[in-house]
């Protein structure tokens, strides 16, 4: 995937920095990329040369929770995921290579009948009757 990149920003650096179709691939690249959340913005075509193989693997489930503060190792994030204690959305996910864009990170979140999510919902003074129905 980074050699594809790196291959398309070595084609559009070959085209008159004026080209209309240059200017609109660069600008579909670069939000493409600033979606996916492996670059910090969607500004400069210089962002998409100094992507690697990291960027990507900092983006993966396990990778995002562990930063999220939902687990303290990533061992114990793919843990986590593969028992079905995580969601994005409404959505139980079990596979902890998911690639996990901007938009993806907001919802993250503790499925609806995960016993983690009521223990820190009792810890937290939050767990009120309906939710012990709930869960």
């Amino acid at each position: 995937m980074v050699g594809l990149i790196q291959k398309m920003v070595a084609l559009l650096r070959k085209l008159p920095s004026s080209d209309a179709e240059r200017i609109r691939m660069s600008e579909a690249l670069l939000d493409k990329l600033h979606q996916m959340a492996v670059i910090p913005t969607g500004k400069l075509l210089d962002e998409c040369e100094r992507v690697n193989v990291s960027d990507f693997c900092r983006r993966r489930l396990a990778v995002v929770l562990m930063r999220n503060k939902f687990a303290e190792r990533v061992v114990d994030a793919v843990k986590l995921i593969e028992q079905g204690h995580v969601s994005i959305g409404p959505d139980v996910v079990s596979q902890p290579a998911v690639h996990v864009t901007r938009e993806m990170e907001d919802n993250l979140k503790w499925s609806v009948g995960s016993k983690i999510k009521r223990h820190t919902m009792k810890f937290q003074n939050q767990l009120d009757d309906y939710e012990l129905q709930a869960i």
